[in-house]
Formats: structure tokens, sequence, C-alpha cells
């Protein structure tokens, strides 16, 4: 191989592909929503599993990232779709407490995980499904609504790590949205625009600062060396004066006293 093929070789093996569909997108701030959702899920676990059955089941972790791949089942919530894929090392688990863990629940090891998948699992896993796309349309302040009809696609998924404080098992849900609900939960950190229309004019926001030449007064190098502090130096206001901003002339003002101060007033372009 050539050394330029080698070259564009290893720039398209290290080369990112970006995806138009996220250019533009608050994507960074998504991670805000871990925490939120975070006890919103932990909640749920508490409700369904650790008071009625004493588990101890807890998040350890969220994330957040691109779909890889279309699930196999969606729920249609009439605001977009969503998939709840859980590992079948969290069903067995849940499935111990609610039918059969007393102070302990049993082992989880290779050979029960390649074991065929039982009814008993596969009506769990819808009824976890159905309260888990409840939960998520709440987190997103949404209410369900007819069936959309549409074909989803999965776009971006969360990843919820959830460990059994008995043992230490890791096991996990994962929350795949098709693009209706990716769309939603980005609005959720999404900041507002403002709209150009409603925007306060240029000229109404520019500050500019100017200055007033009220009076002046000459005195004699001998008159400024005898001048002590509190002493009063008596001058005359001219009936108008100049308005400068920085060394230009704009205008000139009459002035005129109101409650104790002075002010400017019947401004005229300055010749």
């Amino acid at each position: 191989m050539s050394i330029a093929k080698a070259k564009r070789a290893l720039h398209e093996k290290n080369s990112t592909t970006l995806d138009h569909s996220t250019l533009g997108r608050p994507l960074h701030l998504l991670a805000g929503l871990n925490e939120r959702l975070k006890i919103e899920v932990d909640a749920f676990l508490k409700s369904e599993f650790n008071r009625p059955y004493r588990a101890a089941l807890g998040i350890s972790q969220i994330s957040q990232s691109a779909s890889k791949a279309n699930p196999v089942q969606w729920i249609d919530l009439g605001v977009g779709q969503l998939a709840v894929e859980m590992s079948r090392s969290f069903l067995l688990r849940t499935l111990d407490y609610r039918y059969g863990a007393k102070a302990k629940p049993a082992e989880i090891n290779e050979a029960l995980l390649s074991s065929e998948e039982t009814s008993t699992e596969q009506r769990l896993k819808i009824s976890l499904a159905n309260k888990m796309a409840q939960l998520f349309l709440g987190f997103l302040n949404q209410n369900a609504e007819a069936h959309s009809g549409q074909r989803p696609e999965a776009v971006w998924q969360i990843e919820i790590e959830i460990c059994d404080q008995i043992d230490q098992l890791k096991t996990q849900i994962c929350l795949v949205l098709d693009h209706a609900l990716f769309d939603l939960l980005l609005k959720m950190v999404a900041k507002p625009r403002t709209n150009n229309k409603t925007q306060t004019a240029f000229f109404d926001q520019l500050k500019i600062k100017c200055h007033v030449h009220l009076a002046e007064k000459s005195l004699t190098l001998d008159d400024v060396l005898k001048l002590k502090i509190g002493e009063i130096m008596p001058i005359s206001l001219q009936a108008r004066a100049n308005v400068y901003i920085g060394k230009s002339k704009l205008f000139t003002a009459s002035v005129a006293e109101n409650n104790g101060a002075l002010c400017l007033t019947s401004f005229e372009d300055a010749d």
C-alpha cells in the first residue's frame, strides 16, 4: 500500500461522521436531565419493589446516547413512541422478589440467563414496560393521546443502570425514543428563542454618555494655590449650556432649576 493510501485509510478510520439531524441541537444539555430522571425512577423502584417486597434496588447511573438499532417492540403514546428494553437479569431478579425471595434473592448465573424466557417473564416485561412508559410520559410533562400510527425510528436511548444493594447485582433498563419523543426531550432543555419582531430596537438599547459644560471661571495660579478645603467659589451660570458627546458639541440647552436640581431643557442643534 502506498503512503498516500495508508494516510487516507487512517483518516477514514479516525473520522467521525456528523449526523445532520443533531447539528445545532442542545444535545450537550441533555445530561442535565439525568438527575431529575433518577429521582423519578428511584421513586418507581421503591413503590414497585423496595417497599412491598423489601428489595434494595437503586439507580447507580444514567447515561444517554444516540440509539444504535431499532427495538423489537414499541409503545405508542400518541405524542411519540417509546421502547422499554430490560436486561434478563433485571426481570429474573424482580420476579424473584415478587414470587420467591425471602431473606435473600437467588443468585443469577449464566445457566439461568441462557435459559428460555418464560411466559411469566413476558407478562412482567409488558407490565413494567407500560408503567415505565407512563412514568417517562409524565417526566416529559405530556399526556397520552390517540395512537399516532406513524412508523417509529430509534433516535436516542437513555440507559438506566440499576444496582441491587443486597448482592451488588447490576441490571439495566433502556428507554429508546423515536423522533417525536426525542424532540420533546430537547424542548425540555432548549432555551427559549427571542422573537426578532419583539426585540427592542437597536437605538433604544444603545447607551451614549454625554456631558455638559455649565460654567467656566478663570483664576490666576496664585489664587489656585491659596484655595483651601471648604472654601466657596462663586460662579454665574450661563443661560444656555453646551452638550457634548465625547469631544463633539451636538446640542445647546437652557439651564433650569427643578426642586433644587439643575436640569437642561429646550435642546437645539449646535451650530
